[in-house]
């Protein structure tokens, strides 16, 4: 017989979602708040709140984004608000992943929110600019970037998707990639790991330097005196990064290392199909790589990763595009903290006092830990 209080519990957290949900869609808002805060609101539990957030996305109350998360289904204002223009630095810029991913989970915000939103790629002449009500840039500090530069200083509207935007335009909402760094090689130590290197391209673009930062940056404060190896690829396109990266692995492998932070974007396949040959991944080789969950999860075994805050960045460009468009104060510089998707390849850790153990102790738990991590979201 099921149990009546349970059932209970489930309507009223039901009946008050519901509620909250009406209300929020009278005061015009479009994303529903986090469930940490939903469950302060309503007063139930994490499980309760999933079962009753997924009967009203049934109901057609809320909808599913096509990034992660929920948003509040007709709640969208009165269209009119204005028009966005979306700049990219060319066509295989939009193609890459994480680009690819921020302009279509922004577009699907953006005009839920109001907004028209249009993908520019390359220069863009100044009658174009002139006719959208904010742009957003996601190329680099280049030609094209210095120009728009120039004409912030005249409209103001410009807003960076990059680090390295800082300065250069009004506004910035971006990944902390130092803070994914961090979260890389806190990771790894957690596990066990002690002897981590990192693999990026080096291609002038801050976002991976960062990263580095980040990561070598943890390392030396819980590994005092280690110097991680460091494997830096260079190349003017895809097929030059992949022809410098085959010519130094071998040279790589043979270096004492026993985990590896990817901290460029994409080909995991290949960087992971050079260890996995010798190494036992995640026993004896730990691998975390800086991709999307999808890129992540659906490897096999699924790779842990530094996620790129996709879905944050293209709602808090939404939020500060608000804040402009009703001309509140709006932040210089919004950083997004990045998550962690945990796959198959580091290893579980039992216990954080590993981090502040000797190195004599580190080793010795390294050659005991044999367990295997729990996936989280």
């Amino acid at each position: 017989m099921a149990d009546r209080r349970k059932i209970c519990r489930r309507d009223a957290a039901l009946q008050r979602l519901r509620v909250l949900v009406a209300d929020l869609r009278v005061a015009g808002q479009v994303f529903l708040p986090s469930e940490r805060s939903l469950c302060d609101q309503i007063g139930t539990s994490r499980v309760t709140l999933r079962i009753a957030l997924a009967e009203l996305e049934k109901e057609g109350l809320l909808a599913s984004s096509c990034a992660q998360g929920r948003v509040i289904a007709g709640a969208s204002p009165a269209p009119g608000k204005g028009r966005v223009l979306f700049i990219a630095q060319g066509r295989g810029w939009i193609q890459l992943p994480a680009w690819n991913r921020l302009w279509f989970v922004f577009k699907e915000l953006a005009g839920r929110a109001g907004y028209e939103s249009e993908l520019a790629l390359g220069e863009v002449s100044e009658d174009v600019l002139d006719r959208a009500d904010a742009i957003i840039y996601s190329g680099g500090a280049d030609a094209v970037g210095q120009r728009l530069s120039a004409y912030a200083a005249r409209r103001g509207n410009v807003i960076g998707v990059q680090e390295n935007h800082v300065g250069l335009l009004p506004y910035v909402v971006a990944l902390d990639n130092r803070a994914a760094g961090r979260l890389a090689a806190q990771t790894l130590l957690a596990a066990g790991y002690q002897r981590p290197a990192i693999l990026r391209r080096k291609d002038g673009y801050f976002g991976f330097e960062h990263r580095e930062e980040g990561f070598c940056g943890e390392l030396a404060r819980a590994l005092p005196g280690y110097d991680a190896p460091k494997l830096h690829m260079v190349g003017t396109s895809s097929l030059a990064f992949i022809r410098d990266y085959l010519s130094k692995i071998d040279d790589f492998l043979r270096q004492d290392i026993d985990a590896l932070f990817v901290a460029g974007d994409g080909m995991i396949e290949l960087f992971y199909s050079s260890f996995s040959p010798t190494r036992r991944i995640p026993d004896d080789f730990g691998f975390i790589a800086l991709a999307s969950s999808h890129e992540c999860l659906v490897h096999q075994p699924p790779i842990t990763a530094v996620g790129h805050a996709t879905t944050g960045v293209a709602q808090a460009l939404v939020q500060l595009l608000e804040s402009l468009h009703s001309a509140a104060p709006a932040p210089a510089l919004t950083l997004l903290a990045p998550t962690l998707h945990a796959g198959a390849t580091v290893r579980a850790a039992a216990a954080n006092p590993l981090l502040t153990a000797s190195p004599a102790s580190r080793r010795r738990a390294h050659t005991k830990k044999k367990s295997t991590i729990k996936e989280k979201d």
